[in-house]
């Protein structure tokens, strides 16, 4: 069972799923969704994963950056 980890938006959401992220799009799925509940898959239109190791170390430090960045102007 995946779990949320951010609702992005009403349509998108951040789930994890096996130790892996993904995002999720579908209409109205984020609409009443709270971060670490469980998300069931079959209620997504569209399943987005980085596939390989490499992509996602990248896109964990991008994350990480930008989280950065953020902080500085708040």
């Amino acid at each position: 069972m995946a779990s949320i980890i951010k609702k992005i938006n009403h349509n998108t959401l951040l789930i994890e799923e096996g130790g892996i992220e993904k995002v999720v799009m579908g209409r109205g799925i984020g609409f009443g969704a709270v971060q670490h509940r469980s998300f069931d898959m079959e209620l997504a239109d569209k399943v987005y994963v980085l596939d390989l190791e490499e992509e996602r170390e990248r896109f964990r430090r991008m994350k990480e950056s930008k989280s950065h960045v953020l902080k500085q102007y708040i």
